[in-house]
């Protein structure tokens, strides 16, 4: 289990969310700036928008996977990644 937060936050909202009973207890993804690709950004553009959830979905799961949290389509145990902020 993960929290995924998307561009709609700003950084002290996000900082006022961590900091909510329990929200420490796993991971946090947030969104990295220098992973929206030009290439990306006019996929987005030429779908009119409807390509984004896709995107966002992908670069969640690979963030997942190099993370470790992911396996066989399963999802391994979160000893060691509690209030970890993983950008995707």
């Amino acid at each position: 289990m993960a929290v995924v937060c998307g561009k709609g936050f700003s950084e002290e909202e996000i900082e006022e969310l961590r900091g909510i009973q329990d929200a420490q207890k796993v991971p946090w993804l947030l969104p990295a700036d220098e992973a929206m690709t030009w290439t990306r950004i006019a996929k987005v553009v030429g779908t009119a928008g409807t390509a984004l959830p896709g995107i966002v979905a992908e670069r969640v799961v690979a963030c997942m996977e190099k993370n470790g949290m992911l396996k066989d389509g399963g999802v391994e145990g979160g000893s060691g990644r509690e209030g970890q902020v993983w950008w995707f």
